[in-house]
């Protein structure tokens, strides 16, 4: 790890995520030391994540129910597994094999930044 500068930059230019990259196993400074120069805590250092591995089967049933009906959400998307496929499956793993497709669901959204051209426009009184 090459730290030049004062510990101000090197806080302000990276990110926190970036930051714990930075940490090394194999520096001549201790972990200690480095999470100190960092700002980054002890524990993220040494913190291991579980990846769970979404089935290729859940992941194959859920894009064919979104090319079918886009516009079915993590809730209909669950009771349309159950119904049609026989997989029974909690939201939450619904939405993270929808984030790793990158898949979102399709609903109106609001649109209020452009203004209706046959509404008349009031002049404002109170200046």
């Amino acid at each position: 790890m090459n730290v030049t500068g004062s510990k101000k930059n090197l806080m302000s230019s990276l990110g926190s995520n970036q930051r714990k990259v930075c940490v090394s196993k194999s520096d001549t400074l201790s972990l200690k030391r480095q999470s100190e120069l960092l700002s980054v805590t002890r524990k993220c250092v040494y913190y291991i994540g579980i990846q769970k591995d979404i089935p290729v089967n859940l992941l194959n049933s859920i894009d064919r129910i979104y090319t079918e009906s886009p516009y079915f959400g993590q809730r209909r998307i669950r009771i349309t597994l159950s119904r049609d496929y026989r997989i029974e499956v909690g939201r939450w793993m619904i939405r993270r094999a929808m984030n790793t497709l990158g898949i979102q669901t399709l609903y109106p959204r609001k649109n209020t930044s452009i203004p209706n051209a046959a509404h008349k426009k009031y002049p404002y009184l109170l200046k």
